[in-house]
């Protein structure tokens, strides 16, 4: 079977330009390794298609998550926990009256803390960390620390934002 679409395509000056695609569906040739790329890309479409979040208890949150609220933000008010579930794995972010939001891996590790008007407790920024902001600036703080496998990026009150990798070391200013 024969298949074809046309494409235009805008410029900023206004000129057009189309042409014709044609995808001859009889001639592809579906060996064993495409059929597999095939079946994940769906599998993965299907997964995205269970993705679900929804409003949770504050006693669904993991043990780790909620000793790291109790020992940094003992004085905030939660006010919203969600869960964000798909297929495989699900984390949670929790709201506080201030505005502040915190995300939580299903694991109740953290991996991200933003701030509105005030700063992340200094407990949580590794401390190679604040030694450069301090080293960088004066009278800043950090409003948002993110973290992933190998690398930290931190928002500071100024609107700079920094990135370290895995080591501790800046990679980046923005």
């Amino acid at each position: 079977a024969n298949f074809s679409c046309k494409i235009a395509i805008d410029d900023s000056l206004g000129a057009k330009a189309s042409g014709e695609i044609f995808l001859y569906l009889s001639q592809i040739n579906f060996d064993e390794k495409k059929m597999k790329k095939i079946f994940w890309m769906i599998a993965a479409l299907g997964m995205v298609a269970f993705a679900k979040e929804s409003p949770v208890d504050f006693e669904a949150l993991p043990a780790k998550a909620k000793q790291m609220i109790a020992q940094n933000f003992a004085n905030e008010k939660v006010v919203l926990v969600k869960k964000d579930a798909d297929f495989l794995s699900h984390d949670y972010e929790v709201i506080f009256e201030s505005g502040m939001q915190i995300e939580f891996e299903q694991n109740g590790e953290w991996n991200e803390v933003k701030c509105r008007g005030c700063q992340v407790p200094k407990a949580m920024i590794p401390q190679e960390i604040q030694i450069k902001i301090d080293a960088l600036y004066q009278n800043v703080f950090v409003v948002k620390i993110e973290k992933e496998k190998n690398r930290y990026e931190v928002n500071l009150s100024n609107q700079v934002e920094l990135k370290f990798n895995g080591k501790m070391k800046l990679i980046d200013i923005d």
